[in-house]
């Protein structure tokens, strides 16, 4: 699934002519948008699924989601218009970013620390490839048998996959597991007070809250996730320095990657007008050397920075 939601993202691009053929529409803006608005959802699911895998567990996250993204991708296989269409592309996103942000602390959750660097290289290898075989995917389906099919095909793939997943996934993050096996406990010796020591102390209510704020409040007031997240697909670091709260961390740098990935392209052809080719690269490489050093400083810096009380949050 980390492999098929980012070829998601860009195989309806080459087909986006005929879709506006079949609408009967001359938009300008909807090439764009029927892009970015999936990669939308992409910054809107992790400031939501991640957290409740940490509340819920992995694995409900995963096969929720899963089955939301199958059935989004089939009715935008039966959209009959634009808004249509849009509507069930950023739901799809949305749905399908679960497995983008939460493989990471999956992955931290069963790998012990010096072995998770290449677990997650391996991993993100669909999530990279995914994005750049799409067009070529989705340019060949749409010539041969027509737009639709490209999610027809899609939704079919990801349903095998979904119930290959319903059937082999377990439960890997310890504060779920340990609760389970407490609350087993509880029932079978009639004793009470058997607890999980990852037990938090708060109510429902404000741990759901809590959870739900975690992401936005890691992106937005914990500078060294602000900084890893606006240079660049770093979990590996991540999920090392937050440990129990990888996956809400991971999923604040997915939202902000996400959000950029839907608003930069929107505005990549103004750019371009203005600019040119051979400025507009240029500036976007002027930033990207302006951030270089940020790498440099989490390496030399970053735990001081993280023990820091300014930056210490109540996670």
């Amino acid at each position: 699934m980390s492999f098929l939601v980012p070829l998601v993202s860009s195989v309806v691009a080459p087909a986006v002519e005929l879709i506006l053929v079949d609408f009967h529409s001359s938009s300008t803006t909807f090439p764009t948008f029927v892009l970015s608005i999936f990669v939308l959802g992409f910054a809107v699911g992790p400031l939501l699924l991640p957290p409740l895998s940490e509340l819920y567990g992995r694995v409900i996250v995963y096969n929720a989601t899963n089955v939301l993204f199958v059935v989004f991708t089939i009715l935008c296989a039966v959209s009959h218009n634009e808004a249509m269409l849009l509507g069930f592309r950023f739901l799809s996103g949305f749905a399908g970013v679960a497995t983008i942000s939460i493989g990471p602390a999956s992955i931290a959750d069963i790998m012990p620390r010096e072995k998770r660097g290449k677990a997650v290289s391996l991993w993100a290898v669909g999530t990279v490839i995914g994005p750049m075989v799409g067009p070529i995917i989705g340019g060949y389906v749409a010539e041969v048998l027509g737009w639709r099919w490209i999610f027809w095909i899609i939704s079919i793939i990801a349903g095998l996959v979904t119930v290959v997943a319903l059937t082999i996934l377990r439960e890997t993050y310890p504060p779920v597991l340990l609760e389970r096996k407490a609350s087993r406990l509880r029932k079978e010796t009639g004793n009470a007070n058997y607890r999980s020591r990852l037990a938090s102390d708060l109510g429902l209510q404000e741990l759901v809250i809590r959870s739900i704020m975690r992401p936005s409040k890691m992106l937005l007031l914990c500078p060294i996730v602000t900084a890893s997240c606006v240079y660049i697909s770093v979990q590996t670091y991540l999920i090392d320095a937050f440990g129990h709260h990888s996956a809400s961390v991971n999923g604040a740098n997915a939202a902000l990657r996400g959000l950029a990935g839907a608003l930069i392209p929107l505005s990549g052809l103004d750019l371009y007008k203005t600019l040119g080719l051979g400025w507009g690269n240029s500036l976007l490489a002027f930033i990207a050397l302006a951030l270089a050093p940020l790498l440099w400083i989490l390496a030399v810096y970053g735990e001081k920075i993280r023990k820091t009380d300014l930056f210490k949050l109540k996670l």
